[in-house]
This record gives structure tokens, sequence and C-alpha cells, in this order.
């Protein structure tokens, strides 16, 4: 498993990766920032994947859903990680660098926040394996439109390598 956490006021976390290396993040936790008088602040995340940015959410004080004043965290799923198919492995996946990157409002943050990316860290093809088998897409899977009653078939196996994390 691999934890990468971003805390304020630290920098920007970078994660680097060799070259017999990967990861792939399947779960997101943000504890967002509130301040001295409990109220959220405005929190932009972003998440930086071997050098392609992912805008993954933001919060905004005047959006905040009341619900999660209570539990002053939000989860957000990013697929299912143990799985070879690519519908239900929509995990981001990368095998350089990864980023977190967070942007305050006009008054930037002032309160502590802390954002947790958590998924699987793979040293050689070998670890790729024991997580997902030999092939990713082994079956080919359907996608079933229900509005224009059509199906496309995804049928396109790949060996489970580092060099094909992506």
């Amino acid at each position: 498993m691999i934890q990468i956490c971003n805390l304020n006021p630290k920098p920007q976390t970078v994660e680097t990766f060799g070259a017999d290396e990967g990861f792939q993040v399947d779960k997101v936790w943000i504890y967002p920032p509130f301040d001295v008088g409990g109220a959220l602040e405005n929190l932009t995340v972003q998440i930086v994947v071997d050098g392609e940015s992912i805008d993954l959410i933001h919060l905004h004080s005047s959006n905040y859903p009341p619900h999660l004043s209570n539990s002053k965290w939000i989860g957000i799923p990013l697929g299912k990680h143990n799985s070879n198919s690519p519908i239900e492995n929509t995990c981001l996946k990368g095998k350089t660098k990864l980023q977190v990157r967070c942007t305050g409002g006009s008054g930037g943050i002032t309160g502590d926040y802390k954002i947790k990316l958590i998924g699987d860290y793979f040293k050689g093809d070998s670890a790729v394996r024991r997580l997902l088998g030999s092939m990713f897409n082994p079956v080919p899977d359907t996608v079933y439109d229900v509005q224009r009653n059509k199906s496309v078939v995804v049928n396109r196996p790949v060996a489970c390598t580092i060099k094909n994390l992506s």
C-alpha cells in the first residue's frame, strides 16, 4: 500500500519512482481546511500523475454539503484496485511521478488540511502480477448503454507489467 500525504504548510509533495517501480491510487481522503470560526476554506485539489494533471475536486465554502460538517473529511473512491477489468479498475496509474497540488481562494489557505492518496506500490513486474494477474483485460468487458440500447465490447488484453501501467 502506498500513502502519500500533503500537509499544510509543507511544500507540495512529489514522489518519484524508479524504472522498475509503479503505482496506482484507488482512494483519496481529503481533510479540508477550516478557518478559526469553523467555516470551510476554499480548496482546489489536483493530482499530477506522470506529468498529467487531473482536477480532482474544488471545495467552496458556499456549496459545502451540510452533512459533511460533522465528519470533517471527504473520501473519493477512484476504482476497484484489485480488478484486472478496465471497466472496474479506473484507478490512477503511473510509473514516474505522483504529486498533489492544492490551491486556496483569494485569501489563501490558513487552516490545516491533509490530502491522503491511498493505493498500491509495485516494485517489479511480479508485484503487478500478484495483484492483477498476468493479463489486464483478459476477458472482453461489455458496456451497455440503456439510452441508446447499444453495447460496446472492450477487448484489449495487455500484459500486467510496470511498463504497461498508465
